[in-house]
């Protein structure tokens, strides 16, 4: 069973925070709806609580190597037709970067969950400037995703 860490939102508007146990994401989700809830956010405990660290007990940083790599065969997997939740997914299990894989998974999570890529990215300032955010905004919302990046 995973902890995961969670914001939701209470019928009457207001906002709580938590954790629960769970075996998967979709299992948290459903208990969240269970207790009527509307998850806002939910992250994996380990990975909220900077479980990928560099040793000091901070998350690992992500390295501009694996920012371009990861852009690179993002734009290859969107070109070549392939949704962007397959995309986000295929490339948080293939990267051989710890620190990537972490981001690229809850970049992933995020959008399944209904946020836009854009949006996601935005929560990583520390990995994703504010005008790679932007951009990729501007592809997302002009529908050439592919080619900004």
């Amino acid at each position: 069973m995973a902890v995961f860490t969670y914001r939701a939102l209470r019928a009457d508007g207001s906002v709580i925070a938590g954790q629960l146990e769970a075996g998967a994401r979709q299992e948290a989700l459903a208990a969240l709806e269970r207790q009527g809830l509307r998850a806002l956010d939910l992250a994996d405990g380990a990975m909220a609580a900077g479980a990928v660290s560099g040793g000091n007990g901070r998350p690992a940083r992500v390295s501009a190597k694996a920012l371009e790599g990861f852009t690179r065969q993002l734009a290859s997997l969107l070109a070549a037709s392939v949704p962007l939740s397959q995309a986000l997914h295929l490339l948080s299990r293939e990267s051989a970067d710890k620190a990537g894989r972490a981001q690229w998974r809850a970049i992933h999570d995020d959008v399944i969950d209904g946020t836009p890529l854009a949006q996601a990215m935005g929560r990583h300032p520390q990995v994703f400037p504010n005008v790679y955010c932007a951009m990729v905004k501007a592809g997302e919302t002009g529908g050439f995703l592919d080619l900004v990046l």
